[in-house]
């Protein structure tokens, strides 16, 4: 019966359920200690008779943002377009309706690099008077989603987020020459 219910407990969170690793589970119920479930990735440990799961993530992925498509997690592509304000009579309509995805791209230091969540983000964004951590917001984001939310930084720090919105200090201004405007889509649906 323990066995049938690790089995389905392991399942359940889509981590091998085989005969070695319900074992190699089963043993640290009985004695204690800790066994590496999937390697690299996910460690079981028992204290005081429950069973913990520890995760470990990888580096975040991580691209020079170029203009076109983009891709660092499967099943998104986040495409760059530049806009520039002498060449485009549709410069401020563009800006109102994609005010959260618009960035000033003359202020970008260096180059723009499109990442996953880091630790230890902050975000001051162009329509809020305070400092966001980026850890808390995630709260308020779907538990699907929080893993595949895209970041833009440069050398200075965190540009823009995915639903979040555009940072202050790229916010496009009357100064603005050249806009960014960031679109993320899912390759099998429409555009989010």
């Amino acid at each position: 019966m323990q066995r049938r219910c690790l089995r389905l407990f392991l399942e359940e969170r889509k981590l091998p359920s085989g005969y070695l690793t319900v074992t190699a589970v089963q043993k640290l119920l009985a004695g204690g200690g800790q066994a590496e479930i999937v390697r690299g990735t996910v460690t079981a440990h028992v204290s005081q008779h429950i069973l913990y799961l520890e995760y470990s993530h990888p580096e975040p992925p991580e691209k020079l943002l170029i203009p076109g498509e983009n891709q660092i997690f499967p099943g998104y592509l986040v495409k760059a377009e530049l806009i520039s304000r002498k060449n485009s009579a549709e410069f401020e309509k563009i800006h109102r309706i994609f005010a959260n995805s618009a960035l000033d791209y003359d202020i970008i230091k260096k180059s723009a690099v499109l990442h996953g969540r880091k630790n230890g983000l902050y975000l001051k964004t162009a329509d809020r008077n305070h400092t966001v951590s980026v850890k808390k917001w995630l709260q308020t984001q779907p538990v699907s989603e929080r893993n595949t939310l895209h970041y833009l930084s440069d050398a200075e720090g965190l540009l823009w987020v995915q639903n979040l919105g555009t940072a202050e200090r790229a916010a496009v201004t009357e100064q603005t020459r050249n806009m960014l405007i960031l679109h993320v889509h899912r390759t099998d649906t429409e555009c989010t």
